[in-house]
């Protein structure tokens, strides 16, 4: 049993007495161990287990993705272009939930991505507009002008 004292808990783990704020909370109450001896705990477990902490992390991530969507697509959006999801869907509500190039309200990106693209200047960073996937595509191939250069050959439209 543990000992409770003038807003103090001992710990089950080193016996020490240390102030509430030191455990971490559960449904009803506190948990029996402090922080630094619970950590302890998991780092030496992770340490006796690497490939099983890899595969957890990786089920927490994906857990976590699903349970927060906004917030990792804001993370990629801030990451990617230097843009916030507010700015994304300002952008895009000022684009009137459309792509800007041919107006469609598809991303036409297939599985369950309900984001347009980011157009962005590759050269400047510059964030354009919000595209459709075969219109952000299209862009790309105007931008490469070697490209563009090539396939007028291959097209017969140049010597």
């Amino acid at each position: 049993m543990n000992l409770i004292l003038d807003g103090k808990k001992q710990c089950s783990n080193c016996k020490e007495l240390k102030p509430f704020s030191e455990f971490n909370k559960k449904k009803k109450g506190l948990q029996p161990v402090c922080k630094s001896c619970s950590y302890k705990k998991i780092k030496d477990w992770n340490k006796l287990n690497p490939e099983r902490k890899k595969v957890l992390c990786r089920l927490n991530m994906r857990k976590n993705r699903k349970e927060n969507p906004r917030h990792y697509k804001n993370a990629e959006l801030l990451r990617t272009y230097g843009i916030t999801l507010e700015e994304y869907e300002n952008l895009l509500r000022n684009q009137g939930g459309v792509c800007a190039i041919c107006k469609s309200t598809d991303n036409k990106m297939g599985g369950n991505r309900k984001y347009f693209l980011v157009d962005h200047d590759h050269k400047t960073g510059k964030v354009r507009g919000l595209l459709c996937n075969p219109c952000n595509t299209r862009i790309g191939i105007l931008e490469n002008s070697e490209f563009i250069a090539k396939a007028k050959i291959y097209l017969g439209l140049e010597n």
